[in-house]
């Protein structure tokens, strides 16, 4: 009965096929939760946007402004531009998220790649074994037929 191919770390390979695994979902998290920020951010410039390029609001009065409308919307833009700068913030770390976990993740992909390298070669050298095997067995049984067919 031929033996066959016992990869010795394949529990350690199918381990870090499962790391792997694992940190491409975490990373595909970490991107999502990076567009959402970008978007709350695009958001909160359209708003701004928006407001700045609309007329000011006036009083009853069309001659005159009211102070008490432009410092309300003074504030408003003020608030937005704070808003935006915090978000700017957390884009950033979000992006520094994606960064690192994009790292690990390559990082889990060569530890995986070691071990598939290393079974590989195993692989050839058992293919080479028994084709070696085989052929000492073709011969010898060769040999044998021969040395009968003499007697």
């Amino acid at each position: 009965m031929a033996k066959v191919f016992d990869f010795r770390l394949q529990r350690v390979l199918n381990f870090r096929q499962s790391v792997e695994r694992q940190k491409k979902v975490e990373l595909s998290l970490a991107q999502r939760l990076q567009l959402q920020e970008k978007e709350k951010l695009n958001h909160l410039q359209s708003q701004k946007e928006k407001e700045i390029n609309t007329t000011p609001p006036q009083s009853d009065a069309p001659d005159k402004l009211d102070l008490h409308l432009l410092k309300v919307r003074n504030d408003y833009l003020t608030q937005l531009t704070e808003k935006i700068k915090e978000q700017s913030g957390r884009v950033m770390q979000a992006e520094k998220v994606v960064e690192k976990k994009r790292e690990i993740l390559l990082n889990a992909r060569k530890d995986k790649k070691v071990l598939e390298i290393l079974k590989d070669r195993y692989v050839s050298e058992y293919k080479k074994m028994k084709s070696q095997e085989e052929s000492r067995l073709e011969s010898e049984i060769a040999l044998r037929m021969m040395v009968q067919k003499e007697r």
